[in-house]
């Protein structure tokens, strides 16, 4: 009885502390949620959201989206053929209850993440040992990635890191019980993961992987033992993966839908930066370019990504060196390896997967593999005494990484916080919007990056993405046209945020009409650069495109 209420007894110290760094997380990372300005992929699943919790459309649906309506209202069911509508979901309540409002967003994103980093210190408090949990918990709730990611996540990278916590915690407690019901939902939370988006392969190829090389028989055996229950977990897996598989073949149909070439040097810098903690600054100074972090000097960074190196190197060093293969240590440690090698790898060849929310998919493996590696050194030496030392400098060598990384993030929110965002992540979007709430303006985005934002923001009463438009009329007729009003408001970018090149030849084809048939804006970034521009005309038009832009007069 007392050895039981002393487990229970700590284990709801260990729940208290988790609970308690968590809360430390949400403070330093919940501060400025205004700012930067809405980007399009943090957008692009909040609005579908919205117009599900009102009833209210306010914009032309995303090109590969699909919703069914339900009540009158459309349920989103699929953001594009490779991600469901989970996240829309998710934040239609909060949406019903609070409003579109920016703040909202973020929070119940970096809400989630953080729920999914408790969910990962039971994992591996219960995995690893208590030392263990405490450390990965530290090193998680603290990195700048995942802090910053969590607050303005795209790739809806919050929700499937609560996931991966769920098939890890339920998958371990069915290995320590064998109740059905936990691999079940094990397998539930890992078909819903693919939902949510398919990227989640790397995380699951990466567990998955490891597992099979590490304890392959054993799950063999399990299977064979209760084969109904893995038949039922195999139902929960598709119950999970749902919608998904019926639109997931529209995927081969996309041509940038196996990569590009030399995507491998981009890969290998979003791994490192995103390790290092610097990936955010790094794209802010560049308005959300991700081609350009590289050019970024004196970007504040952490020590994970040389930690990660030096476990890697421990790890391989104490399984060739260790006197049995079958101590648990080593096995947990080969299992951590292996995670990490695999989800690296299976992220380098999946073909486009260049960004940050692809490489996050590789968390916790990193984190935990570090914190294992500390442990272990910390529990060198054969007595008190001897054990005193390494103890006290991993204790200290936990902090001042810890200390590090919280650096790293206030540098960076201090920076997007100051101006206000750059470029594609700019406030000038808000801006805009708040001056076309409750007009009757049609607002035509002619790049991307601006329609999903102004949307979320209620800009206008009618907003279009015309770009998607153009180059599929190009190929059926060779050219694209369009007759607009007073009342058509053109949106778009000038380099270097032009991701379709249509802003400066617009902008000339304007500039050829007589100076008083239009009025051009220009909407400036916290730095004074222009993010973006819009141009409105004051009679009938009509635009054709087929190679140039044109403008003649129309009735």
């Amino acid at each position: 009885m007392n050895t039981q209420n002393h487990r229970d007894s700590t284990a709801g110290l260990f729940a208290l502390g988790v609970v308690g760094i968590l809360l430390a997380a949400g403070l330093v990372a919940g501060r400025s949620l205004e700012w930067p300005g809405l980007y399009y992929d943090e957008a692009v699943q909040a609005r579908p959201a919205l117009e599900w919790a009102t009833g209210e459309t306010r914009a032309s649906a995303l090109p590969g989206s699909h919703a069914v309506w339900v009540g009158g209202r459309p349920f989103p069911l699929m953001t594009q053929p490779y991600m469901g509508g989970l996240k829309s979901q998710v934040l239609a309540g909060p949406f019903w209850l609070f409003g579109p409002d920016v703040r909202v967003l973020r929070g119940v994103t970096l809400g989630i993440a953080l729920l999914g980093i408790g969910g990962l210190a039971f994992f591996a408090r219960r995995a690893f040992g208590k030392p263990t949990g405490w450390l990965v918990t530290l090193l998680l709730a603290s990195d700048p990635s995942i802090l910053l990611l969590a607050r303005h996540d795209w790739g809806s990278f919050s929700i499937s890191l609560l996931l991966r916590s769920v098939v890890l915690l339920a998958g371990w407690l069915y290995w320590e019980t064998r109740r059905t019901s936990l691999l079940w939902i094990a397998a539930f939370a890992l078909g819903l993961g693919f939902y949510n988006k398919i990227d989640f392969a790397i995380f699951a190829t990466g567990a998955g992987v490891a597992l099979g090389l590490c304890a392959g028989r054993e799950v063999a055996g399990l299977i064979r033992q209760n084969a109904l229950a893995w038949a039922g977990a195999c139902v929960a897996f598709f119950a999970g993966l749902g919608p998904l598989l019926l639109y997931l073949p529209t995927i081969f149909e996309r041509p940038s839908a196996f990569g590009f070439q030399g995507e491998g040097f981009e890969k290998a810098q979003t791994l490192w930066t995103l390790l290092d903690g610097s990936h955010f600054h790094r794209l802010m100074e560049h308005g959300g370019l991700f081609q350009r972090i590289g050019e970024v000097e004196g970007a504040p960074a952490g020590p994970l990504v040389i930690l990660f190196a030096f476990a890697i190197a421990f790890v391989v060093f104490r399984w060739a060196t260790a006197p049995s293969q079958s101590d648990p240590r080593v096995r947990c440690g080969r299992f951590l390896l292996f995670a990490n090698l695999v989800s690296i790898m299976a992220f380098l060849a999946l073909p486009g997967a260049v960004r940050i929310h692809h490489a996050l998919n590789i968390v916790p493996f990193p984190h935990l593999l570090v914190a294992f590696v500390l442990v272990d050194l910390a529990t060198l030496g054969t007595d008190r005494v001897r054990r005193f030392v390494p103890r006290f400098a991993i204790t200290a060598l936990v902090v001042g990484v810890v200390t590090l990384q919280v650096a790293v993030y206030e540098e960076t929110r201090h920076a997007f916080a100051e101006t206000g965002g750059r470029g594609r992540w700019s406030s000038a979007t808000s801006e805009l919007a708040r001056e076309l709430r409750g007009t009757p303006t049609q607002v035509m985005s002619l790049d991307w990056g601006l329609h999903e934002p102004l949307a979320l923001l209620g800009a206008g009463t009618s907003l279009d993405e015309v770009h998607w438009r153009i180059p599929g009329a190009l190929r059926r007729t060779g050219s694209w046209r369009m007759r607009g009003n007073e009342d058509h408001l053109y949106v778009l970018h000038q380099p270097p945020f032009d991701l379709f090149g249509y802003g400066e030849p617009f902008l000339e084809a304007v500039r050829a009409q007589a100076p008083d048939s239009y009025e051009i804006r220009s909407y400036a970034d916290g730095r004074g650069q222009s993010a973006l521009v819009t141009v409105r005309f004051r009679t009938p038009h009509e635009i054709v495109y087929d190679g140039r832009f044109s403008v003649r007069a129309s009735r």
